[in-house]
């Protein structure tokens, strides 16, 4: 399973909550949106630890029991425990005045209140960026907000950025290059050999930057295309992930963006596909562009591209093993009968060009060519320096054909390799 503490320590996601804190020590007020698939809970906790450990004073203010009728600053003094015993307007700039206000003040846990009340916080955020931007009081600094959570209830009400108010978007990270390394890191404490190099290539391949599924699917990524599929169908239905609430979030317009802009490098997500975004039905990684997120591909029926994604893992943990085997076995060639070898197999070769290439460089020789001398060579049957080429050789074959096989297979392949006594893996 993966550890939460070893995501917090992602560069992406460190590099994320430093940029946060670097406006909120400049009081800069933020707007801060995740998508449905990122952990909210461990980032909250993430960005508290950061603003601790820069000894910044913060105020966390849960928004959850506030009731729509009341007024958004009415509710910030009532969880500052204010004291208002002045008779002072209840406005902004006076509130901005009292010296008990921390520098920091958290807003988060707004998820469930209603349209109006979304639009009055997000009001409230744009008013209180606007009056700290032409703050002219002696006080050194002023306090800045923060609105931090999932995208999907605000994306009606997004303001403009200013010299106060900055907007961040959890988009393209974490990268697959890092939850690989978390696989490492957690299948190395697992010791479970090839079921973890299993797991590095085919898991990030399939989960992309999405962490929660990369856990999901911790202990099943090995149990073959109908289990992945159940298990993928599963996550989309915790997640909601309907045809219904698909097609409503405009699953279509993935598909004109996708033929448009396969490789879209922007830092905040496209406005058209936004609604995706937020409800964790598209991601972005800076390896694979942006992508429908492999569950919806399950619900939607689209199991070529799930066998793609199986696939394109796949192939970067076989082909150099299985190149590393025909590398061994051209030199096992050379070293018995020296670089000309080739010349005494000439009938082997498909064509001309081939046989002249591997003349020059004998390491060049092909599977293909490699099987028919070694079915002809008694020799190097007998020392037992024959490796099982023709199921290697099948092996490439479906995978250079777009086909992905299965863990067993995989298994199979370096059970044979290793009982040959000469290429360990």
């Amino acid at each position: 399973m993966l550890n939460s503490i070893a995501f917090s320590r992602l560069p992406s996601v460190e590099n994320f909550t430093g940029r946060l804190t670097d406006d909120l020590s400049k009081r800069r007020s933020l707007l801060v949106l995740l998508p449905a698939e990122a952990p909210i809970n461990i980032f909250r906790d993430l960005l508290r630890e950061e603003l601790s450990q820069r000894q910044f004073s913060y105020k966390n203010i849960s928004l959850s029991d506030y009731f729509v009728d009341e007024n958004p600053l009415i509710s910030v003094i009532k969880n500052l425990h204010v004291d208002w015993s002045n008779n002072a307007p209840y406005t902004i700039e006076n509130l901005l005045r009292k010296n008990q206000l921390p520098e920091i003040i958290i807003l988060d846990d707004y998820e469930q209140l209603s349209e109006e009340a979304h639009r009055n916080w997000m009001s409230f955020l744009v008013q209180w960026a606007r009056i700290c931007q032409s703050w002219t009081e002696d006080r050194d600094f002023t306090t800045a907000l923060c609105l931090i959570g999932a995208a999907s209830p605000l994306l009606p009400f997004i303001p403009e950025s200013n010299v106060y108010l900055d907007i961040h978007w959890w988009w393209g990270f974490p990268s697959t290059l890092e939850i690989h390394t978390l696989c490492r890191q957690n299948g190395q404490a697992d010791d479970e050999g090839l079921r973890s190099r299993w797991r590095e290539y085919i898991l990030t391949s399939m989960v992309g930057g999405d962490y929660q599924l990369a856990d999901d699917l911790w202990n099943n990524i090995h149990s073959g295309e109908e289990s992945l599929l159940a298990n993928l169908l599963d996550f989309a239905k915790k997640r909601g992930w309907t045809e219904d609430n698909l097609n409503r979030w405009g699953v279509e317009q993935f598909s004109i963006f996708y033929n448009n802009s396969l490789h879209e490098d922007s830092l905040i997500p496209p406005k058209t596909l936004r609604m995706l975004w937020a409800n964790g039905v598209i991601g972005r990684t800076s390896e694979y562009g942006i992508e429908l997120h492999a569950a919806v591909l399950a619900v939607l029926n689209r199991y070529d591209e799930l066998k793609y994604r199986l696939w394109r893992g796949q192939v970067q943990l076989l082909l150099p093993l299985i190149n590393k085997v025909r590398l061994r076995l051209c030199e096992i060639l050379t070293h018995k009968y020296g670089s000309d070898w080739p010349k005494w197999y000439s009938k082997h070769f498909d064509n001309d060009d081939e046989y002249n290439r591997v003349c020059q460089n004998p390491l060049t020789c092909e599977l293909g060519p490699l099987e028919r001398i070694l079915d002809e060579t008694s020799s190097l049957h007998m020392d037992q320096s024959w490796f099982p080429l023709r199921y290697i050789r099948s092996i490439r074959n479906k995978i250079a054909h777009y086909e992905p096989i299965e863990f067993q297979d995989f298994e199979h392949l370096i059970t044979q390799v290793n009982t040959s006594g000469d290429l360990p893996f």
